[in-house]
């Protein structure tokens, strides 16, 4: 990578084209389905403004990682969101279970005072 930015600087002070690198790091990213995720667009505008700070006085290659990372960090939270779902799911019908059995306890009483 010091090979490469010496490179870059030298053919800037030459005022040759900037050369072309591979990527260092090659990551699979996870499939998504088109309907089942997030865009950054669909954020709230503090949420975006947030990210385009991010984005700012990048090249363009670390500009496209950032956005690829930023779009695995949005869909490590949908994952996350969908795997609270399912626990909130499954502790309401314990709780119901527990309700219809006759087995309810203190705090599914409270949290049952609570509940919106």
């Amino acid at each position: 990578m010091l090979d490469q930015e010496a490179a870059i600087e030298a053919a800037e002070a030459e005022g040759r084209p900037i050369p072309a690198f591979p990527p260092l790091v090659t990551a699979p990213i996870a499939p998504t389905s088109e309907t089942d995720h997030i865009e950054p667009s669909y954020l709230p505008p503090a949420v975006q403004k947030q990210l385009k700070k991010r984005l700012e006085g990048l090249s363009e290659e670390e500009r496209e990682i950032e956005e690829k990372a930023i779009k695995a960090e949005i869909q490590a939270g949908e994952q996350v969101a969908g795997h609270l779902g399912d626990l909130y799911q499954k502790q309401e019908e314990e709780k119901r279970t527990r309700k219809e059995q006759g087995r309810e306890t203190i705090g599914d009483k409270i949290s049952s005072i609570f509940k919106r």
